[in-house]
């Protein structure tokens, strides 16, 4: 799948996980299926060990900075199940640092100067020094 492509898709699925919670966000377990599903599928876009660790980070950390500022009076959620924050809250957090995860590696893959290189011919290693130098 094309770099453009998996990053649309990874969008579109970001997206649902923002379309779900909020049609669903006072069903908690159909809520936590839907996103768990969605998120499953924004990881098999680049499925590898480090986006397992990005999942759970994001899964551990997100919701962690939301409990301390809900305990220092940021903000506060209307349905707070588990230390302040609504139970799915941390699946949501997963797909999203799996989405920012797609997102760096798309711009990199844009950005690189390494792209530019490789558009350049090679020389085969066999051609002799006159060879390399006349192309």
């Amino acid at each position: 799948m094309a770099d453009s492509t998996r990053a649309l898709v990874s969008a579109i699925l970001a997206f649902s996980t923002l379309l779900v919670t909020a049609a669903l966000w006072r069903h908690p377990v159909a809520l936590i299926v839907l996103v768990f599903a969605v998120g499953i599928g924004i990881f098999f876009l680049r499925p590898t060990r480090p986006s397992l660790v990005v999942y759970a980070v994001g899964f551990v950390f997100g919701p962690t900075a939301e409990v301390l500022g809900i305990h220092a009076g940021a903000w506060r959620y209307s349905t707070n199940d588990f230390l302040g924050i609504p139970i799915w809250l941390p699946f949501v957090w997963g797909n999203a640092a799996l989405f920012i995860q797609n997102t760096g590696e798309f711009a990199t893959s844009v950005l690189s100067p390494r792209r530019r290189r490789d558009a350049v011919p090679q020389v085969p290693s066999q051609a002799s020094p006159t060879e390399r130098e006349r192309v």
